[in-house]
């Protein structure tokens, strides 16, 4: 399947569920909307500071450099042994030395102290704050669950969650005792490791379904990895070794031993950003499903309207992921359905995932649908011909949608 194009992703603008009235967002709807603001901000504000960060960096490596070569060089060192040096001595120095020892030495402690503001790495320590940040914001959304839950369900609280005379005797009435009891449930829960956290959701609070699409593997060790970074300052200890298997360590840690250091690199941080998100979304959105069925519609809402924006924004792997969890949800409606599952097409046809793009495409049957699912089917496909043929099928003048294909750019423009 040749597909050297991209297609501009639907946007929830094109569905045709009438809009509902604007209102304040509350409950579940709320809960994600706060988790989806504070992982997209996240993502924008590192993907903004990171080029910047790194070219200080590689300023300030320069300027480090520059120095202690002009201090050799002055103590007589020619070009050629600065160039031919490693690792290896540099030996005596080859012309006759221009300064003093002394006055190399009081100069290279002059530089040093100017440039030790630019030795701190800037992209990594970018990159470790952001990383600590994405941990907060998981942890957040897990307690707000929690929180909503004994709310929505106030009879849920066992009987075991008992408050002492002295608690007792603070609370004004029993809607504050029931509110102090389900705090102190949250922070049982929350400080527990993520393992018992999770078991919480499926054994006490009986939601299921999210393990079916989250790596947790990939969670665990970015947990595991927060705590070394904020308590060890990232030096690897027994506890780590003990709670990562060796098989589920990314390949920087794969040599990890006791006293090593681990960091956080872009890359690294960009897949447990990945992995955070859609964990994150799919906890929120079993609970969502199961807590209030009759709001499958604005769960739907929320899964579009990441995915599209993640589409916008080209990252590809996110969307695949907020894809697949999509597909293990029952949509609302199919027209929901069909919005969820072209966007997924498009990450997996941008990932070069053919096979599975190839499988999705051969179970659509769009021929009793409006034409612009009939386009879509046609741009994934890059099936040119087709694409100009319901192009012309669509009204004008309104808003467009781009698909590039093999031989070129073909616009159609179509109405909501």
């Amino acid at each position: 399947m040749e597909t050297d194009g991209t297609e501009a992703p639907l946007s929830p603008a094109e569905s045709q569920t009438p809009k509902k009235e604007e209102h304040k967002l509350e409950g579940v709807a709320a809960i994600g909307y706060n988790f989806t603001t504070n992982q997209e901000a996240l993502s924008d504000f590192v993907n903004t500071l990171s080029p910047i960060a790194k070219q200080q960096d590689e300023t300030g490596i320069g300027r480090i450099t520059e120095g202690i070569t002009s201090v050799l060089t002055e103590l007589g060192y020619s070009e050629s042994q600065l160039k031919a040096r490693k690792d290896e001595k540099l030996g005596k120095p080859e012309n006759p030395p221009l300064i003093s020892k002394e006055d190399a030495g009081h100069r290279l402690l002059t530089i040093a102290r100017a440039l030790i503001p630019l030795t701190v790495p800037k992209q990594m320590t970018l990159f470790r704050s952001a990383f600590v940040m994405l941990n907060s914001n998981f942890d957040q959304l897990i307690a707000d669950l929690i929180s909503y839950f004994y709310k929505e369900f106030p009879d849920a609280l066992h009987s075991d969650n008992s408050l002492t005379l002295s608690e007792l005797q603070s609370c004004s009435d029993i809607d504050e005792a029931r509110e102090f009891v389900t705090a102190k449930t949250v922070r049982t829960v929350t400080s527990g490791s993520l393992d018992q956290q999770m078991r919480f959701f499926r054994q006490t609070i009986k939601v299921t379904g999210f393990d079916e699409v989250v790596k947790w593997d990939v969670v665990s060790e970015a947990v595991a990895r927060r705590n070394l970074l904020v308590h060890c300052g990232g030096i690897v200890n027994r506890s780590y070794l003990s709670e990562v298997p060796l098989e589920e360590r990314p390949p920087d840690a794969k040599t990890a031993k006791i006293g090593s250091i681990l960091v956080v690199p872009p890359q690294y941080f960009r897949d447990a950003f990945t992995e955070f998100f859609a964990a994150g979304m799919a906890v929120l959105q079993c609970c969502w499903r199961k807590w209030h069925k009759d709001e499958r519609d604005e769960a739907d809402g929320v899964l579009i309207d990441i995915m599209y924006r993640t589409l916008l924004k080209e990252d590809w792997k996110l969307a695949e992921r907020i894809g697949e969890l999509a597909a293990s949800c029952k949509a609302a409606d199919e027209e929901n359905r069909l919005l969820l599952l072209f966007n997924y097409c498009i990450s997996l046809k941008q990932l070069d995932r053919f096979d599975l793009l190839d499988k999705c495409i051969a179970n659509l049957d769009v021929s009793a649908h409006r034409p612009k699912f009939r386009l879509a089917v046609a741009a994934l496909r890059n099936d040119e011909r087709n694409i100009y043929r319901t192009g012309y099928a669509l009204d004008s003048g309104k808003s467009g949608v781009m698909m590039r294909c093999d031989r070129g750019l073909s616009e159609a423009s179509h109405g909501v």
